[in-house]
């Protein structure tokens, strides 16, 4: 008989931060088309002192961070605040890696500079962006 585990992976994170290479090695290898449904609700996001924002189409040739295209021909989200650069690529199986680039001062054990996040499905880049104050 199949069983089947009712909620399972509630326990696990909603995020965590992961080594920016980890991240471009998710992005090289599983990344996919950000579709406008998906800009919308990330943009339903109510975002504190947003300079801009953008649905940007990666350079199909790049394989690593150049010149502000790190998706290999598919659009990725680029938000620009007071404080930082944020970089959001989704995934396959509604996953998201986030790249941020500037001060996070909300939470004390991300660090100054550069940090790069794994999201669980919108819920979790959710989270990931109120817990950052963006």
């Amino acid at each position: 008989m199949l069983h089947l585990k009712l909620f399972e992976g509630f326990d696990e994170p909603m995020y965590q931060q992961i080594d920016r290479q980890d991240g471009m090695d998710l992005i090289e290898t599983r990344a996919v088309d950000m579709s406008k449904k998906i800009y919308d609700k990330i943009f339903s996001f109510p975002f504190k002192k947003l300079r801009y924002k953008y649905l940007k189409e990666g350079d199909p040739n790049a394989n690593a961070y150049v010149l502000s295209s790190i998706t290999p021909g598919y659009h990725f989200v680029d938000i620009t605040t007071d404080k930082n650069n944020i970089e959001i690529v989704e995934l396959e199986d509604e996953w998201f890696i986030v790249r941020v680039h500037g001060k996070l001062d909300k939470i004390q054990t991300f660090t100054v500079g550069s940090s790069t996040f794994k999201c669980d499905q919108l819920d979790g880049l959710l989270k990931l962006l109120t817990d950052i104050s963006v």
